[in-house]
């Protein structure tokens, strides 16, 4: 086994996990943006910090797989052999995900800007951009609970909410918001079906069809269903010794 595709495998393996992790927080908070301001402002705040950290893992990714060496990875484990007879379908679906990807990390697209500004780190800047587009008659709440490390400083995700909303050249925040969130939840699935497409190329190349056919499957019957689950911003510590 070639070392590159054997590192390739346990990165794309990587990515899909953490990719996978930040796609279902952000589904359960949208579920539960709802209720008093109390729940549902802390709730959009972790919603979209999801999301900002999803696009960064998206960009990372797509660099990844677009890169020299790398590019060609795919296409070599389909073209073998063993892989000819298989179902083309996925591998269909992994070169139109990569496609996909260029279109929401290109020149001006939103996904990039945000990975640019407000993935991974803030500065003062972005304040300054969020704060110039508040309306004049919005109101600003800081939620505090008396306990140490609770409290939700809307006032500032407010305009955290309002830098995307100057990023994505809208006026109107919310609709900045749900552009966000859609096109991030779109290009999960694009860089997912590009993952599954070489992880599958990759078993059956390195471990034949047999091998791969005869894997247990295990379905998780008991999963919760997306939407039957909530995030909480505000958790009440555990008191010592209980």
């Amino acid at each position: 086994m070639p070392a590159v595709h054997r590192s390739f495998y346990l990165l794309m393996g990587q990515f899909n996990n953490e990719l996978t992790i930040l796609q279902g927080l952000t589904l359960q908070a949208v579920q539960s943006v709802r209720g008093p301001d109390t729940v549902r402002e802390p709730t959009l705040g972790m919603m979209l910090f999801f999301v900002r950290l999803m696009s960064g893992r998206l960009y990372e990714l797509w660099q990844t797989i677009n890169s020299r060496e790398n590019g060609k990875l795919l296409d070599e484990l389909w073209q073998t052999d063993v892989m000819r007879n298989i179902d083309q379908s996925p591998y269909d679906a992994g070169i139109a995900g990569r496609k996909q990807l260029n279109k929401y990390f290109g020149r001006g697209a939103l996904l990039g800007k945000i990975r640019n500004k407000l993935a991974y780190h803030l500065d003062q800047s972005q304040m300054d951009e969020g704060f110039a587009l508040l309306p004049n008659d919005i109101s600003l709440s800081d939620f505090h609970t008396g306990i140490r490390g609770t409290t939700f400083f809307g006032a500032a995700d407010t305009v955290t909410l309002y830098a995307i909303a100057h990023l994505a050249e809208l006026d109107d925040a919310l609709d900045a918001a749900k552009r966000l969130v859609d096109e991030a939840l779109k290009a999960f699935v694009a860089a997912v079906d590009f993952i599954e497409a070489y992880l599958a190329a990759f078993t059956i190349s390195f471990y034949g069809l047999e091998r791969f056919a005869s894997m247990p499957i295990e379905v998780l019957r008991d999963a919760p269903v997306v939407g039957s689950t909530r995030l909480h911003f505000f958790l009440r510590p555990k008191k010592s010794g209980a």
